[in-house]
């Protein structure tokens, strides 16, 4: 008879203290059980108060398994902790309709595992309950699914078609760490967080859908995604945490959320593939490492909002500076700083909220400008918005101000 860990370490101590004999059965403690664990065939299982069942432990050695909805004309409710724990000849597994929970490591570690259906009804999913069941390949969560525990999926290498339910708020941590099989992946709308780890390893993912619902990502959560290609982050969203995309060297491009104030220590470090980052302008933090070794990165613009650029943060990987690196920058600016103390390549950029003759905003004063001006008074092609083109601030917009930007582009005469 399969014995529950419990059991077992309680006969060592008996042995030990007092050479009592070991009870036959596990021990289960639970102000709602009224009865000692029975057998049902290849079943152990307890009832509730309510004349539920609970299955507590299988002994046997099917491939292809039914679960009961039934003992004793009582409803089988819930898989408990342990009941399948590395019952490595089943292959395949069908659940009642009647279960509406699976329990800590009900069916770990079983090793061929191919397919389990999971019931309409059921509520919760709890921590490492199908961890490392290495064949199986599917999995549809019902959207009556609430409640996920950590480490629920991880390991389950081949793990190719995954269905989350849409009444989950959160994806806990490890939830399908090392589903080095997933491909694609859709996170429901309704989900606010991804814990650490939540899609770590996950070698073959190559795009995941976040929905706008969502709010916090937790440290690592895509470590070593390396086929990921791109991704869009919800605009809820107003922290990258630390590690979140490391070593992601697939990916190409990053929508960053519109609120977004942090990015943390090694958040992309080694995404060697990043190019045309597009900083949000709130951004105000760049941590430790957040990009060093993103070889690819070439320009990138940082925000006058950016306040704290820590070191190593751009523009370096483990052979020195980065071949190609530019940064654009305000004057004055933390970047400006950055810039000047790692000897990075810079350029300073004008501000485009209060230049005059920055006709199309640009933050550079050049001919496109000059032309929009000179269409704009001609009458051909008018600006929508006059602001800047008031070059010398007599209130009209005339040849006299196409003359005063001409001679400043020309740099014969600057503008006030």
């Amino acid at each position: 008879m399969k014995m529950k860990r419990v059991a077992t370490g309680l006969c060592a101590l008996m042995m030990v203290f007092g050479g009592a004999v070991c009870p036959a059965a596990p021990i289960v403690s639970s102000v709602a059980v009224t009865a000692s664990a029975a057998t049902y065939g290849d079943y152990e299982y307890i009832v509730f108060g309510d004349n539920t069942v609970e299955i507590t432990a299988y002994n046997g050695g099917a491939s292809n398994l039914s679960v009961p909805s039934s003992i004793g004309g009582k409803t089988v409710v819930s898989i408990g902790k342990d009941a399948f724990d590395q019952c490595h000849s089943l292959t395949s597994v069908t659940l009642p309709s009647t279960v509406k929970s699976i329990g800590t490591c009900a069916f770990f570690y079983c090793s061929k595992l191919k397919s389990i259906n999971l019931p309409n009804g059921l509520k919760e999913i709890q921590n490492e309950a199908f961890e490392n069941c290495v064949s199986l390949t599917a999995i549809a969560m019902p959207n009556s699914v609430t409640s996920l525990g950590s480490n629920a999926f991880g390991g389950c290498t081949a793990l190719s078609n995954l269905t989350i339910s849409s009444g989950l708020k959160v994806i806990p941590d490890y939830a399908f760490d090392e589903c080095a099989s997933l491909r694609t992946v859709n996170v429901p709308y309704g989900v606010k967080e991804l814990g650490v780890h939540a899609f770590a390893k996950c070698k073959s993912l190559e795009s995941i859908s976040l929905p706008s619902t969502l709010t916090k990502i937790g440290g690592n959560a895509f470590y070593l995604c390396a086929r990921l290609k791109g991704i869009s982050l919800p605009d809820g969203i107003t922290e990258i945490e630390s590690n979140t995309f490391i070593d992601c060297v697939g990916l190409a491009s990053v929508k960053f959320p519109s609120k977004l104030k942090e990015i943390g220590l090694d958040a992309f470090r080694g995404c060697e593939c990043l190019t045309n980052v597009q900083f949000p302008s709130g951004l105000q933090t760049i941590w430790y490492d957040a990009f060093y070794g993103c070889t690819a990165m070439g320009t990138v613009t940082i925000p006058k909002s950016v306040t704290k650029i820590s070191p190593d943060a751009l523009g370096f990987y483990d052979n020195g500076k980065i071949k190609g690196f530019k940064m654009r920058v305000y004057k004055g600016s933390a970047a400006e700083q950055y810039a000047k103390e790692n000897g990075l390549s810079y350029e300073v950029i004008a501000s485009t909220s209060t230049s005059k003759g920055d006709i199309n905003g640009d933050g550079k004063l050049n001919v496109s400008d000059l032309t929009a001006l000179a269409a704009h008074v001609k009458g051909k092609r008018l600006l929508k918005n006059t602001s800047k083109a008031d070059v010398n601030g007599d209130g009209k917009v005339n040849i006299s101000d196409v003359s005063s930007l001409a001679a400043a582009i020309k740099g014969k005469k600057k503008l006030k």
